[in-house]
């Protein structure tokens, strides 16, 4: 079964060092379709280097990992996603925009066993129907709320 593959590209209203600050939250990665809750979160240094997540499709909870396997301060992320039934990865650019932040979110992902071959249409139809406005709601996610008035 081939890989399915999504990008949106959205824009967070502050700058790139806020933003990259907020994608070190493992709450804001909620926001992307396929993670519906984080919990188990790690640091380094300041630095996300992982947590575990939840995702419900279908009715059914399904329990995940992601760990950070490339970053550059200011400018991108990715992410390594893996539960039993799918893998992937996903992918955050951060370009200066104005006073914001383009934001350019790219998502693989693939079955994992026999089961994750059985469910993968649903998986990928689920997460191709959210993904834009994941994106947006990332994007929005990455306003630091102290900036809020």
């Amino acid at each position: 079964m081939p890989d399915a593959s999504f990008s949106h590209r959205a824009v967070a209203d502050a700058p790139p060092e806020t933003a990259w600050h907020r994608l070190q939250d493992p709450a804001v990665w909620a926001n992307v379709t396929g993670i519906d809750s984080t919990d188990s979160h790690r640091h380094r240094e300041g630095r996300l280097v992982g947590f575990s997540f939840t995702t419900v499709i279908g009715g059914i909870s399904y329990r995940g990992d992601a760990r950070v396997t490339a970053a550059t301060p200011n400018e991108t992320m990715t992410l390594a996603v893996e539960t039993k039934e799918v893998t992937g990865r996903i992918d955050v650019a951060l370009r200066p925009n104005g006073s914001g932040t383009a934001l350019d979110v790219a998502m693989v992902m693939r079955p994992a066993g026999l089961v994750g071959s059985f469910i993968f249409p649903v998986v990928r139809g689920a997460v191709s129907d959210g993904f834009g406005d994941s994106v947006e709601r990332l994007a929005a996610a990455l306003t630091d709320p102290r900036d809020q008035t």
